[in-house]
């Protein structure tokens, strides 16, 4: 079950960087945490300097994050260890979570509780700038809550939690941290421009959430009605190239 798995990881954090609320301030995110001044980069001198500073932060920003995200897949791929013997209940009451969180993330319906920001506070004795304070702001996001993430994050944790296995749920949120890792890393590889692009591309943005939220909704219609094969068979297509048998044989 798993290596069908890998392929909603990956969308699910490609769709988390796309949300409406993690988007647009992506840019804002890199200038903090590299404690780059706009002066610099209009510096040719400087600039040059200043975009690998950027890079590096952006870099250890998600080492944190994917560090805390695969913790996470450790403790629910344990508590589902724990009911592995009630696997297929777990994965058509997961199935019902998910389109849950789907429905949500379409909008038809909100829970106060879950609609509520959870923001940790920065301290203020970080460095700017520097790799280690880098990191641990990534940790800090990673364990925010915000409306318009919450239903992905949600989603891929309880798709980790029906694997019933520690290895395997650490396993596909480390794929979830990939695909939320990698346009963000070519965003800090873009600073410059980025802002220009992100622009741009915002008014597309509560389709991509409309798109996400039915892709959430048919993964967990596909756990309720037990046909999560169908996905699956179309993802061992997709990753033949990779010896997926071989891999499988591993796990």
């Amino acid at each position: 079950m798993l290596l069908g798995l890998l392929i909603p990881a990956f969308i699910s954090g490609v769709l988390m960087f796309l949300a409406p609320c993690t988007l647009p301030i992506v840019p804002g995110y890199l200038g903090f945490i590299s404690g780059v001044k706009a002066e610099e980069l209009k510096t040719p001198e400087l600039a040059r300097l200043a975009r690998k500073k950027i890079i590096r932060s952006a870099f250890f920003f998600v080492l944190g994050f994917s560090t805390i995200f695969i913790l996470f897949g450790i403790l629910v791929g344990l508590a589902g260890a724990l009911f592995a013997p009630y696997r297929e209940i777990l994965a058509q009451v997961g199935g019902v979570l998910i389109i849950f969180f789907g429905l949500m993330m379409l909008g038809l319906f909100r829970i106060p509780i879950l609609s509520q920001d959870r923001k940790i506070r920065i301290p203020k004795w970080l460095e700017m700038g520097k790799s280690g304070s880098s990191f641990l702001v990534g940790g800090i996001f990673a364990v925010g809550w915000s409306p318009c993430i919450g239903p992905v994050l949600g989603a891929i944790l309880v798709l980790a939690g029906t694997t019933g296995a520690v290895l395997e749920g650490a396993l596909l949120l480390a794929v979830f941290s990939l695909g939320l890792a990698v346009p963000f890393m070519l965003v800090a590889h873009t600073y410059t421009k980025a802002s220009q692009y992100i622009s741009q591309f915002s008014k597309w943005l509560n389709i991509i959430s409309v798109v996400g939220g039915v892709f959430l909704v048919g993964i967990g219609m596909l756990l309720v009605l037990d046909k999560f094969y169908l996905f699956q068979e179309w993802g061992f297509e997709l990753l033949k190239f990779i010896n997926y048998e071989a891999i499988e044989q591993f796990l």
